[in-house]
């Protein structure tokens, strides 16, 4: 047992957090059975009932998730099968060919000559063009010297290569994945390197292909599960209760016991679209009756079967996924051929999971929005669109309720150029309202329709597609005019997905390649030269609390397409390991790094010279939370109750404390209450989440505002022994954990996201501005504006030279260590407007233990995520969003004005610097260079300086003076950026506010 105050409280979050990737269901509830007509006779019927001891309810209760939209669930990508699969490589040494790689077995490798020339090239072909996210690769086991170490994943349809993501991988055993936007394509190419040396061979176990991500799981609320044999404690139901520590095992008491094959069928009480099955093995530690061989099969009435996919897992715990071809069906049959380790003629499962259809090439609805001509209150319009083919639209059908022709009016926000629509009847026991005539009208302003497409659909539960003429428009409208079995004037529909493409792909901004990492970026700083630090923890993929006191880091070269090859190293002179911690850019520059799982170390780190070094020791050990530098230069703390002791436990205060400007030593600051920060987060029972990671900005003559997560808000007194004063509440919103703050004008804070809790609670989509320009120790103005598009806890949010803020990642049901609900799409919030917008979606979850940053070319690096042994959700990698302000309509780069001349390496505040520029410009904009760990970047923060043109007129050159109020120009270095009068702008130059 760590002896940490404060461990204990983590490890048990820990160990429920473990469990939580191998429990796949969307919503975990527990409800009574009723009986389900047309069960297959012959086999024993038992019910998921929901009863047992309260330990276990409590473990369902606290894992409940809620579903999500198809357009921002990411849920694991499955392992495709290799079958009929070829591959060849550039060179192989004798008796280990490129086959090896693709024959699903670990013990063979693909290996090259000692003298063949890197890179090696590994070439897939899957023999069709099929969907795919990623590849992942298992490294060599006898050998560490042969591993892969840098690599590029290029794919082609049969002609040209195009790089989809490109980076380096740690130098151990693990799996690896390399993550990329989803693409159609038939050929894969892996260029690899040796991890050591170029011109040693390298050596490849496995490499699997993983498909487009899957659709989401289905609730199993109502289902029931029966099997040829069972165990009397072990019962085909438990495979449906979301607990991975129970299984049904086969009948293991008669002599002899019942032979191979053995079979599991789950009755999901309704026809409905199914398109994969995850299987999870016991996880108790034992192997019996792991399922080897295996075999799918789908029914409609559970006496007609139809064979969907059949294979063979490996002999572990892990849990298995296979897509099936998407079909209607209420009989899932599981059959087990073979025991994986042939112990015994037996069967067992712990969890099985069933999931509906991805959204495939259909349009992302992030953001959409639905009416309807009518529709019941249990059943609105909105259904269509949540990427649950369990729930419907449906019009009422009370008699008097209006009838035929119903409307379906979908606004996308945006201009696509649609192609197609799909139409997904009701799944559910009862036909009513399945459309059968229909016409397909579209606009651009939703008052002038033309019609685009018409037909007739079949009065049955499969997927309807119509193709309509290419049309660019913002609106869709589906008219059903008939019923298609003319039971009533009603229509329903479960889901409908458009198809189409992109009008205007630059009003998005785009993302590119993923870039790999060998390690897991939990925390970065933007540094000199387009660089970017980066550091995980202790370990590459994982960490612990005051036990390795070393961290990895890994630098970023973003000149560079590929990140100029990131490389790994430790930091270890400096006995801190560096997670969790807080993160302050002081005013020369250098980079203050306090506490976490070493919780009282602080870290200062150099740029300049790329050295770390000891700094002060905290007064109090802290993890989780803030720091901030004052506008005199020193920096504050307070809260962080994840390591260094729970505050109120034990004699421990969590109060504030203050590192003197000159960072030579810490003071106490006692009336800096911790308690005025706290949540009502009862997690422990305790404050051990509820004084995390603070929303803290600096203000006038050292003091500091505190606008979160928690609804009160306060101004801190850092002079003496410090005092806190009531800011007031946050208006109307609720505790915002994992939200985020920016300021993005001077005065003017956003806040946005988060959950009232930690973990296991729901997010919120509201936003606030805060306008704190009345000062110390005024209450600020607090004004809600306009929502999110998504609900995202640990979220990321950076605010541009425009002072737009792009919004990046986030969950909306927060669960740390899973990617669960992730949310791909990124949205812009504009200050003129006081809305968001959708933009392009990453290609990686990233939730817990990201990060964002904004880079001195305008652009924002986004990254990182996980940080688990569970490697399925560990993102080590980075992406760069380019904002739509770069982009022309098509997509193509703006041109951009540039800073001409020399600017000077410092001004002083209240000092005035000469700039030229090669055109005219319309503003100007000093941001804060950024830091960012968890949901949390203290030092970004924008002003505007003041701006008098420079004669002779068209010189293109003015006077720019730094504000002299230190709480708006906080000491410490700024990115220079000029923008055109289309808000373009410039590469920023590098200046120091000593």
């Amino acid at each position: 047992m760590r002896s940490r105050d404060g461990a204990v409280a983590h490890d048990r979050w820990r160990a429920v957090m473990m469990l939580v990737p191998f429990v796949l269901l969307v919503v975990l509830v527990v409800v009574a059975q009723p009986d389900a007509p047309g069960a297959p006779s012959g086999v024993g019927q038992t019910t998921h009932d929901g009863h047992g001891d309260d330990t276990q309810q409590d473990m369902q209760h606290d894992m409940q998730m809620v579903a999500a939209s198809a357009g921002s669930y990411a849920a694991s990508a499955p392992v495709l099968p290799t079958k009929g699969w070829t591959a060849r490589a550039d060179a192989a040494a004798k008796g280990h060919r490129a086959a090896a790689a693709i024959d699903g077995r670990p013990a063979t490798t693909w290996i090259t000559p000692v003298k063949a020339k890197a890179p090696h090239v590994l070439t897939i072909d899957t023999k069709s063009s099929r969907a795919l996210s990623g590849l992942r690769l298992t490294p060599e086991r006898a050998k560490a010297a042969r591993r892969v170490g840098r690599y590029t994943v290029q794919v082609s349809v049969g002609g040209r290569w195009r790089t989809v993501t490109t980076g380096l991988w740690a130098d151990n055993g693990k799996v690896k994945t390399a993550s990329f936007a989803a693409v159609t394509t038939r050929f894969v190419r892996l260029l690899v390197t040796n991890v050591h040396l170029k011109r040693r061979p390298v050596a490849v176990a496995e490499v699997a292909l993983l498909g487009a991500p899957l659709g989401p799981p289905l609730a199993r609320t109502g289902w029931s599960a029966s099997a040829d044999s069972q165990d009397p404690s072990k019962a085909p139901a438990l495979v449906l209760d979301g607990n991975p520590a129970t299984y049904w095992h086969t009948k293991t008491t008669d002599d002899p016991p019942p032979q191979l094959p053995h079979a599991i069928v789950i009755d999901t009480t309704a026809p409905r679209l199914l398109s994969a099955i995850s299987y999870t093995p016991r996880q108790d530690g034992q192997g019996s009756g792991r399922i080897g061989a295996y075999v799918v099969e789908t029914s409609l009435d559970g006496v007609t079967w139809r064979r969907a996919t059949a294979g063979t897992w490996a002999d572990d715990a892990t849990t298995k996924t296979v897509p099936i071809p998407t079909v209607t069906a209420r009989f899932v049959r599981l059959r087990a051929t073979s025991e994986a380790g042939r112990r015994g003629p037996w069967s067992s499962a712990a969890e099985i999971n069933l999931y509906g259809p991805a959204a495939g090439p259909s349009l992302d609805p992030t953001g959409w929005t639905v009416k309807a001509d009518a529709a019941t209150s249990a059943n609105p319009p909105a259904r269509v669109l949540d990427g649950n083919q369990a729930t419907i639209w449906q019009t009422p059908t009370a008699r008097g309720s209006k009838g035929l022709p119903h409307t379906l009016t979908i606004d996308t926000r945006t201009r696509y150029r649609f192609t197609g629509l799909t139409y997904v009847p009701r799944q559910d026991s009862s036909p009513n309202g399945i459309i059968g005539r229909y016409r397909i009208d579209v606009s651009d302003n939703g008052t002038t329709w033309a019609t685009r497409g018409s037909g007739t659909w079949a009065d049955d539960r499969t997927v309807k597609t119509a193709r309509i003429t290419a049309t660019a428009a913002r609106y869709v409208r589906l008219v059903a005019l008939t019923e298609a079995g003319g039971r009533g004037p009603w229509t329903s529909a479960a889901e409908v997905r458009l198809n189409g493409t992109v009008v205007d792909p630059g009003t998005r901004g785009t993302w590119g390649p993923v870039i790999g990492l060998p390690i897991v970026p939990t925390s970065a700083i933007l540094l000199p030269n387009d660089k970017v630090l980066t550091f995980s923890a202790a370990f590459a993929t994982d960490f612990d609390i005051d036990l390795t006191n070393v961290t990895q880091i890994s630098i970023i070269d973003l000149k560079d397409l590929d990140g100029g090859q990131p490389g790994q190293r430790e930091v270890s002179n400096t006995g801190h390991q560096m997670f969790c911690t807080g993160l302050s850019i002081l005013e020369d520059g250098r980079v203050l790094i306090t506490g976490g799982s070493t919780s009282s170390n602080s870290t200062i780190y150099d740029p300049v010279a790329d050295t770390f070094t000891t700094a002060p020791q905290m007064k109090v050990g802290r993890g989780y939370q803030t720091s901030v530098t004052l506008s005199n230069g020193g920096v504050f703390t307070i809260g962080g109750s994840w390591s260094g002791g729970i505050d109120g436990v034990n004699g421990v205060n969590k109060n504030g404390e203050v590192l003197d400007e000159g960072a030579t030593s810490w003071r106490s600051l006692p009336g800096t209450s911790n308690a005025a920060i706290l949540t009502d987060d009862g997690e422990a029972g305790n404050n051990y989440r509820r004084d995390n990671h603070a929303w803290l900005f600096a203000a006038s003559g050292g003091r500091v505002f505190h606008a979160g997560p928690s609804n009160q808000m306060n101004w801190f007194e850092t002079t003496g022994s410090g005092s806190t004063i009531s800011a007031g509440d946050r208006g109307d919103a609720r505790d915002q954990m994992n939200g985020n703050a920016v300021m993005y004008d001077t005065d003017k804070i956003l806040t946005l996201g988060g959950s009232p809790a930690y973990g296991y609670s729901d997010a919120t989509d509201d936003a606030h501005t805060i306008d704190i320009s009345a000062g110390y120790p005024q209450d600020p103005v607090v004004t809600k504006t306009g929502s999110m598009a998504q609900r995202r806890a640990f979220v990321n949010s950076v605010v541009l030279p425009d002072a737009s803020v792009l919004v990046t990642g986030g969950q909306s049901y927060a669960v740390p260590f899973t990617d669960t609900t992730a949310q791909l799409s990124s949205e812009l919030w504009t200050p003129s407007t006081g809305t968001f917008r959708t933009l392009a979606a990453e290609a990686v979850p990233r939730t817990y233990h990201s990060f964002s940053l904004l880079l001195a070319d305008g652009r924002v690096l986004s990254g990182g995520g996980g940080l688990t042994p569970n490697s399925e959700v560990n993102h080590p990698d980075v992406q760069v969003m380019t904002p739509p302000y770069l982009l022309e309509k098509d997509g193509s780069l703006r041109p951009r004005p540039a800073i001409t001349s020399t600017v000077p390496a410092t001004v002083a505040a209240g000092g005035t610097v000469r700039v030229t520029t090669d055109r005219p410009v319309a503003s100007w904009a000093m941001v804060r260079v950024g830091t960012s760990t968890h949901s949390i970047n203290s030092d970004q923060r924008r002003f505007v300086p003041a701006t008098t043109a420079v004669a002779p007129a068209g010189s293109n050159t003015v006077d720019l003076t730094v504000p002299a109020d230190r709480g708006v120009s906080v000491p410490g270095p700024y990115l220079l950026f000029a923008l055109d009068a289309n808000g373009t702008p410039s590469v920023a130059k590098w200046i120091r506010v000593p």
